[in-house]
């Protein structure tokens, strides 16, 4: 890559079959109010499509003397190595993440860099936000967005949640949204390729988090995430996050926690309670149901949105039975598919 020598921020994108969104988050990118030269490098995951083609045209279109494009294409789809392979293209003091369905507001980068370099002297080397359906997105994203508002929804997860403070300690950053310090993600060895589908950055964090680094979120910037507007596309993708927690567990003590544990306890309950017999189990299950519902209205409530309330329920079904199916799958020793070593 060859970096302006005087820029001070790598923007990458890891896409692999972005073909949909790929433009419009490179806009955006290229549409950043920061005060500095930044470079721009997708990495192309095995793409299939036309991810890479639509990736030069927009580069060739958008490119100025503050912000340069570069596009490395690899022949093995693994998140992890996609991400090493950015930060080994990187020659700037800052390497900011984010993904290809994603639309960042034009203050992202100038928002994450000046909250990083006026935290460096206590240890912070990475900042990142949160990120969100869109407001105005199809009636889908936003039942979505409004089950991320409860814990039963989020999992607690620091992807979705919004605090109310506006800087604050956290222990995770998804690199859907986030700045670090390269020589801090270089001194820990990087991304590693064995997460090659999710959960590369929950790696990365703790590494990070055992040097006594500390990670920042912001809670004034959000991310607009345009997550495929089906069921059957939020069922693949939750399953994978379970099973990637499950990767994780295994490398990682810490990240062996309850609230972790709690989706594959609730999967596990079923069969557990069918042995008591079915009348047993269908209390349970109707006793589930209602609780969900009664959750969906009680939200629906608050924001006036009643119109949510059918595509909320099943929402809540399948994020939580696919994700303790990934949690099982995960636990089971499946290896997540065709290998993806590279």
């Amino acid at each position: 890559m060859n970096s302006d020598p005087q820029s001070r921020v790598t923007a990458c994108v890891v896409a692999h079959n972005e073909e949909q969104t790929i433009e419009r988050c490179l806009e955006a990118l290229f549409a950043q109010d920061f005060g500095g030269p930044v470079e721009i490098l997708v990495v192309d995951n095995e793409s299939t499509d036309s991810t890479s083609d639509i990736a030069r045209n927009v580069g060739a279109r958008l490119t100025t003397p503050d912000s340069r494009f570069s596009l490395v294409a690899r022949k093995v789809n693994n998140l992890g190595a996609g991400r090493q392979t950015a930060v080994e293209h990187a020659t700037t003091p800052m390497i900011a993440f984010t993904d290809a369905d994603c639309l960042v507001p034009s203050n992202w980068i100038s928002s994450l860099a000046a909250a990083l370099d006026e935290n460096r002297s206590k240890g912070v080397v990475a900042v990142g936000t949160s990120n969100q359906p869109p407001h105005d997105g199809s009636p889908f994203h936003q039942a979505q967005r409004l089950m991320f508002s409860s814990l039963a929804g989020n999992f607690g997860s620091e992807q979705v949640m919004k605090g109310s403070a506006h800087r604050r300690d956290v222990t995770h950053l998804p690199t859907c949204s986030v700045l670090y310090d390269r020589d801090a993600l270089t001194a820990i060895g990087g991304f590693a390729n064995s997460h090659r589908l999710v959960c590369e950055d929950v790696d990365v964090s703790y590494r990070l988090r055992a040097r006594d680094a500390r990670l920042m979120k912001l809670d004034t910037v959000e991310v607009v995430h345009h997550f495929r507007p089906s069921y059957r596309s939020w069922s693949k993708k939750i399953f994978r996050y379970g099973w990637g927690q499950v990767q994780v567990m295994r490398k990682i003590r810490e990240h062996r926690r309850f609230k972790f544990m709690l989706p594959l306890l609730f999967a596990l309950s079923f069969p557990v309670v069918a042995l008591l017999g079915p009348n047993a189990l269908l209390a349970w299950v109707l006793a589930y149901v209602g609780s969900v519902a009664a959750l969906s209205l009680c939200l629906c409530l608050r924001d006036r949105r009643l119109d949510l309330f059918a595509s909320m329920i099943p929402l809540y079904f399948i994020t939580h039975f696919s994700y303790g199916a990934g949690l099982l799958a995960g636990a089971a020793g499946w290896s997540g598919g065709r290998a993806q070593r590279g």
